[in-house]
């Protein structure tokens, strides 16, 4: 019994695994700058120029019928500004149980308002987006701390 040796390539897209034989592959190259094309299909990002030629770049998440990156991205920016909003109601609140002089009463536990619930559940594999995430925690958490003292005075 002969054991195959073939090689493959694995990649992933959209946290699904995909390989193709690394015989089929002619090589691999960081993504130059992409323009895009008016008109062009809707799975064609645009084109590339590589070493003098011009090549056509196409999606491939949409060509499986995956998420696109963009849709994604559109996504995950909808889900912030919705937080960002969140915050700035909470934040109007805030304001207005101190000049009314009367309890606050939504959370102060950076864990149960929905940025927190959001962020403590959001998961990503992207480690410059992770890191950039990872930059709204301790502010987050530091309001929290700050305001959950400060309530504890508040009639």
């Amino acid at each position: 019994m002969q054991l195959n040796s073939e090689m493959w390539v694995i990649f992933k897209l959209a946290d699904r695994l995909f390989g193709l034989s690394a015989a089929d592959v002619k090589e691999m190259v960081a993504l130059p700058e992409v323009r895009t094309v008016p008109n062009a299909p809707g799975s064609a990002r645009g084109v590339t120029n590589l070493r003098g030629k011009v090549h056509v770049v196409w999606d491939l998440r949409q060509l499986l019928g995956l998420t696109t990156l963009r849709q994604e991205t559109d996504a995950l920016i909808q889900e912030l500004t919705q937080r960002e909003q969140d915050h700035k109601n909470w934040l109007a609140e805030l304001e207005r149980s101190i000049r009314e002089q009367r309890a606050f009463t939504l959370t102060t536990d950076p864990h149960k308002c929905k940025f927190g619930i959001w962020y403590d559940t959001f998961k990503t594999e992207n480690l410059i987006l992770s890191s950039l995430l990872k930059k709204f925690d301790e502010p987050h958490q530091a309001i929290g701390k700050y305001l959950f003292h400060w309530t504890k005075f508040v009639p």
